[in-house]
């Protein structure tokens, strides 16, 4: 939970919810796919868990970086000269 007035951040919530969080959901789409395939191609489990660890690494990475865009490195209060 932010700690900070909302008129210190970056975005208008007020006037959009979308994120823009498109790399993320092609990401998870693209893990999607992957397990298909995988299970398809009857790969190891051990090989499944850690590709998907990976990946939710990466998707969690792209969605950190979008709340950044959106409110800033979290730093809203101005310090003092």
């Amino acid at each position: 939970m932010l700690a900070h007035p909302v008129e210190h951040l970056k975005h208008d919530f007020g006037k959009s919810v979308e994120w823009q969080v498109a790399e993320a959901r092609a990401q998870l789409g693209s893990l999607e796919q992957w397990v298909v395939e995988s299970a398809r191609g009857g790969l190891s489990a051990h090989k499944v868990e850690r590709y998907l660890f990976d990946g939710v690494l990466r998707m969690g990475a792209s969605l950190f970086k979008a709340f950044l865009e959106l409110v800033g490195p979290g730093d809203l209060v101005p310090r003092p000269d």
